[in-house]
């Protein structure tokens, strides 16, 4: 499978910072596989904490990564995540924009719930 965006920005920072892929996972707690996985482009989004954790451990910033996933993390709500339902913008669009940012990089899980949520109560 040809890598991704996501996966070909890790590779190459890694690779850029001298590091293996066992290095990484030892530096950032994640599991080599799972940073393989990504890299291979298999997985095309990560979780809050591992882009966090990425971020940390990669010279590369959290914005780079959101990027790489799809993310536009400047615009409004209407333009913000490419990867979103259109009912998560609808949610997120209720909040102002500086809660907005907050939670595309910090609450995503916390979204996935409220637009299910929302899609039980129609």
């Amino acid at each position: 499978m040809p890598k991704g965006r996501l996966g070909t920005l890790i590779a190459s920072r890694r690779q850029q910072a001298g590091l293996t892929q066992d290095q990484l996972s030892a530096m950032t707690d994640i599991h080599r596989e799972a940073i393989a996985q990504v890299e291979r482009g298999r997985t095309q989004t990560l979780g809050p904490d591992v882009t966090n954790q990425l971020a940390e451990g990669l010279p590369v910033t959290v914005e780079e990564l959101c990027r790489a996933m799809g993310y536009n993390i400047t615009g409004d709500a209407a333009g913000i995540p490419e990867k979103l339902d259109p009912d998560a913008l609808r949610v997120l669009a209720r909040y102002p924009r500086d809660v907005q940012h907050w939670i595309m990089l910090e609450a995503i899980p916390w979204l996935e719930r409220a637009v299910r949520a929302m899609a039980k109560r129609r």
